[in-house]
């Protein structure tokens, strides 16, 4: 088991979760046949918000991280095991943000009979990731 502290330098609390949905989507497309599906593991008793998500991969290893950022701007998260995956989250955010913050008119998603995969601005263009499992 992993512990740590998920902060991003310049991210309003308000822009992080803005934002949460697009990372998501980058962070299934960052490792080619991997898809991480999201999901709350809990929920605040009244106002039926998430306050922690899971990300997990197919060898078994999970991170789960609090929605609810701490006094400090920063995010705690437990890992466990082989897979580091928030550093895989974290490139993935690097990677948007050196992008531009492309927003959703400049993602596709292309679908062949024999294959499918997301891109940014052109569907053979240089960011374009493999879905086919």
């Amino acid at each position: 088991m992993r512990r740590g502290i998920a902060s991003c330098s310049g991210v309003k609390s308000s822009s992080w979760e803005a934002a949460a949905t697009s990372r998501r989507n980058w962070l299934r497309s960052t490792r080619p046949g991997s898809i991480f599906p999201v999901t709350e593991v809990s929920r605040w008793p009244r106002a039926w918000q998430p306050t922690a998500a899971t990300l997990t991969a197919a060898d078994g290893s999970t991170v789960e991280i609090s929605l609810t950022a701490t006094s400090i701007g920063s995010w705690p998260l437990v890992e466990h095991g082989p897979t580091p995956l928030w550093s895989i989250v974290e490139r993935a955010h690097e990677l948007w943000r050196d992008l531009g913050s492309p927003s959703w008119s400049r993602l596709g998603l292309t679908v062949t009979a024999d294959t499918q995969w997301v891109w940014i601005d052109e569907p053979h263009g240089k960011y374009q990731w493999s879905l086919t499992i």
